[in-house]
């Protein structure tokens, strides 16, 4: 980790593998805005820990398929740590139900958050990450070994890996690296696969 990278924004990571990702990075001298959704407990949880072990961080709350929120949260990272290094999108959602049911709510909740939610937040640091910076969006093994009930969360992640792509063109110019990290299937209080 260069010594240069001092902010990072991790989104999702109140827990699982976001969680494990902002408490490298605090470990490696990185401040950490935790970001959640709904879960502010564990998102404190998560402070705390990293302050704990010598680390800076902050919770903030914000709900990546709002535009608005996705701007907020930007906003008090900053006010906390400054401009961001590093931002790594990992906010999800896995509604894990098979196309033949009655679908069209998890559609857009799946949507929402997983598509559009990563897609305004990828934008977002493209705005605001530092010349030199390091954008990561987190997508799923999965999405390469399917497996029934998974199509809408699978299809989101394939969308993710998309938008890094074209946008690594985009702010390849400004030296800010957009990277996938495709991890394998893993048990999560998100998901829990037999």
């Amino acid at each position: 980790m260069s010594k240069q990278r001092q902010s990072a924004v991790v989104t999702g990571s109140s827990r699982g593998i976001a969680r494990a990702i902002a408490e490298q990075l605090a470990a490696d001298g990185v401040a950490v805005a935790i970001n959640f959704a709904c879960s502010p407990q564990e998102a404190d949880e998560a402070v705390r820990g990293i302050v704990e072990r010598g680390g800076k961080a902050i919770a903030i709350q914000a709900d990546i398929s709002k535009p608005g929120d996705v701007r907020r949260l930007f906003d008090e990272a900053e006010e906390f740590s400054g401009p961001p290094d590093i931002v790594v999108a990992n906010a999800g959602a896995f509604p894990r139900k098979a196309l033949a049911q009655d679908i069209e709510e998890d559609c857009d909740d799946a949507s929402n958050t997983d598509t559009k939610g990563v897609f305004f937040t990828l934008r977002e640091a493209g705005k605001r990450v530092n010349e030199g910076g390091r954008i990561v969006a987190v997508s799923r093994g999965g999405r390469k070994m399917p497996w029934a009930g998974a199509s809408l969360y699978l299809g989101g992640k394939r969308a993710i890996e998309q938008f890094a792509r074209s946008l690594s063109r985009e702010f390849g110019p400004r030296f800010i690296a957009v990277n996938v990290l495709s991890s394998v299937v893993t048990e999560t209080q998100q998901v829990a696969l037999r």
